[in-house]
């Protein structure tokens, strides 16, 4: 008996108040920038694993924030 174990859903974490951005880390260790509308959802930016750290610490400086 085989069981199926289906992907966990991405995390996500919203980038605007109205909640129509959010950054969403998928299970294929990539993120992406996503607008959602509705029922409605865009991708915006893919961003690669490879890539990830460097654009987490570049949002990080861009906003003032350390990690």
């Amino acid at each position: 008996m085989t069981l199926l174990n289906p992907p966990a859903p991405p995390q996500e974490f919203v980038l605007d108040e109205g909640v129509h951005c959010v950054f969403r880390i998928n299970e294929r260790k990539g993120a992406s920038i996503v607008e959602k509308d509705g029922l409605k959802t865009s991708t915006l930016y893919e961003i690669p694993e490879s890539k990830l750290g460097a654009f987490i610490q570049w949002a990080a400086d861009v906003h003032g924030q350390s990690r």
